[in-house]
């Protein structure tokens, strides 16, 4: 990947002022069923999100090229991670979340799709004792 190409994006991180404030979700731990039913549908190949995910798919593949394990920090239900790992099968991906919720949709996922390459942990993702210190090559958060 050429290294250049994030030239803009840093300069604008740095340098632009946020016109919006930020705001986090209200729930921490997002475990209501419907929510969670909600938030996959969401994501699938019809669904609202499914060209945002496709496109960040893409971009973070090539931003983890080479890498060999990669964690997803509040990986969800994982239809984003899935993808992710279907084009990335020599990867091994671990996921992390809050709620156990979305780790069982995660894994109900991975085994629809036959993933091989995708594992889940249920966690903080402020707190990752699970992983020592640099034993993962890459880590995403979308």
């Amino acid at each position: 990947m050429n290294k250049l190409a994030l030239l803009p994006v840093l300069l604008r991180e740095r340098f632009s002022r946020r016109s919006l404030p930020r705001v986090p979700e209200p729930d921490l731990v997002m475990d209501d069923p419907q929510q969670v039913a909600a938030y996959d549908e969401a994501g699938r190949i019809d669904g609202l999100m499914s060209s945002a995910y496709l496109y960040h798919s893409a971009r973070v593949s090539q931003v983890i090229q080479g890498c060999k394990e990669v964690v997803d920090l509040g990986c969800g239900p994982a239809i984003q991670l899935c993808q992710i790992a279907q084009l990335n099968p020599d990867t091994h991906f671990h996921g992390i979340d809050l709620s156990p919720e979305m780790l069982d949709k995660a894994r109900q996922n991975v085994a629809r799709l036959g993933l091989q390459n995708v594992r889940f942990v249920l966690g903080d993702i402020t707190a990752l004792e699970a992983w020592p210190a640099a034993s993962v090559d890459g880590v995403v958060s979308t």
